[in-house]
């Protein structure tokens, strides 16, 4: 017999802590950081100070896709859950962003991962009806006392709560999960910071949104009221603007941004569809059989029973996907694939053509979605993969 050696395994040294960088590599990178910032992101488009914080900054979603390009990175943003209400409506919603880079062997080398929630537990997206005109009956107030004038009390006796549309939600989702990654993923950190994530930064003194995001959301949402006209909603609102930049609300950069937008508003509903309300009364009260015609109330599955509320609602989903005029046979293909049915065949193939239940599954379908997961399920339903999106 041979004899044999009994195998022993070589000794292995437990891990030390160390260092994989200089300080002097690790300065000059931080530095590099810092230049950049300074020479190509803009304040008030790229980044912003939070006010009550000695100056602290906050990153802002383009600022962010900006440090991403400087590091060679990408980011996914995917949609993790919609929250609902006891009535069943959307009431909150989270997106996880993921910030990688794509290795030679097709791998991904994950950097940073962060969670993003929005919901209407926010005064920034919700205010109830008292709420709402206490604000605008100080507002109101203190700017008739600045132009020695009486208060009108129309400003705030008129006022309705405040619901933020969902898309304002999602869109807020989608930057807190971007920028924290991105911050994470490039140590920027000690560069940039947010309110809402810094255990240091003093309580704001008012919980609700700041003023420059509250008059953002203002251009882009006011419509007409019965009282008013929407030239004239967007009259006073341009000329709050130019108040706040000069009582140091905002900078005249972010005053110039809100006025742009309040122009940009009023011409878009210069060419809106007007509808008479009594006429969509005359018309529901049809519908409900109030006038004796309940036998020829159509289906709610019916081809064609589509509303125009729900087309223009549809447009305005598919044109933020980044769907144009010019896209139509893609929008249509869209809308039929989730549909799951042609809609006409030649030229009366339309959206028209929907029925009032299907336009409501396309625009809940594809709200809360993004253009890159809405082209990979439509190349995943073409190669065969039939998922829900």
């Amino acid at each position: 017999m041979t004899d044999l050696d009994i195998y022993q395994a070589a000794p292995v040294d437990g891990y030390q802590a160390r260092m994989v960088m200089t300080a002097e590599d690790a300065k000059a990178q931080d530095a590099e950081l810092r230049r950049c910032m300074k020479a190509v992101l803009r304040e008030g488009t790229d980044y912003g100070a939070i006010s009550g914080t000695d100056g602290k900054l906050t990153l802002w979603r383009p600022g962010a896709q900006k440090m991403l390009q400087w590091f060679g990175l990408g980011f996914t943003c995917d949609r993790i859950g919609i929250e609902r209400d006891d009535q069943g409506r959307k009431h909150g919603i989270t997106y996880r962003a993921t910030v990688a880079r794509r290795l030679p062997d097709g791998s991904l080398d994950i950097k940073a991962t962060c969670e993003g929630t929005a919901d209407y537990d926010e005064s920034r997206f919700f205010q109830d009806v008292e709420t709402v005109r206490a604000r605008l009956r100080d507002q109101e107030h203190k700017w008739a006392a600045k132009d020695h004038r009486a208060p009108n009390a129309d400003r705030w006796n008129s006022a309705k709560e405040y619901r933020a549309d969902w898309n304002a939600l999602m869109k807020r989702a989608q930057k807190r999960a971007i920028v924290g990654a991105v911050v994470d993923a490039t140590a920027a950190g000690g560069i940039f910071t947010d309110r809402e994530e810094d255990d240091h930064a003093p309580a704001p003194q008012d919980d609700g949104p700041a003023w420059y995001e509250q008059a953002l959301e203002a251009a882009f949402t006011f419509t007409a009221t019965t009282d008013h006209t929407a030239e004239e909603i967007g009259r006073q609102l341009y000329v709050d603007a130019a108040r706040a930049a000069r009582d140091g609300l905002c900078t005249p950069r972010q005053a110039n941004h809100v006025q742009n937008r309040i122009r940009q508003r009023v011409e878009k509903l210069k060419t809106a569809v007007v509808v008479d309300v009594e006429d969509l009364g005359r018309q529901a009260a049809e519908l409900n059989g109030e006038t004796g015609y309940e036998d020829e109330r159509p289906s709610d599955d019916e081809p064609g029973t589509v509303s125009k509320a729900q087309l223009t609602k549809l447009h305005t989903v598919l044109t933020g996907l980044g769907f144009g005029s010019e896209d139509r046979e893609q929008k249509l293909r869209i809308t039929e694939a989730i549909t799951g049915r042609t809609l006409g065949d030649g030229d009366e193939r339309s959206s028209k053509n929907l029925s009032l239940n299907e336009a409501r599954k396309v625009i809940d379908t594809l709200d809360g979605m993004n253009r890159d997961q809405l082209i990979a399920w439509m190349a995943g339903r073409e190669g065969g993969t039939d998922a829900t999106p």
